[in-house]
């Protein structure tokens, strides 16, 4: 599963990486074009196998729409 990030710009961006780290993933963070980027939350084995949990990748989540980034599931 992927998340598709949006609304990034230039007062915000500095902000990705942080709100991706409240789950492990700013390693993650793949831009896809100066307004947008994408992180691979990968399975849930491999999340399992590393110590990430649905919770903290539910509060991640939460994070960017607090912070008026744009986000879908796909």
């Amino acid at each position: 599963m992927k998340v598709l990030i949006g609304n990034i710009n230039i007062r915000n961006h500095h902000m990705l990486l942080e709100l991706a780290g409240i789950a492990g993933f700013a390693g993650s963070v793949e831009y896809t074009s100066e307004i947008s980027a994408s992180i691979d939350l990968m399975d849930d084995s491999f999340r399992s196998k590393v110590g990430i949990s649905d919770s903290e990748i539910l509060k991640m989540l939460e994070a960017f729409v607090e912070n008026k980034f744009s986000i879908k599931l796909v």
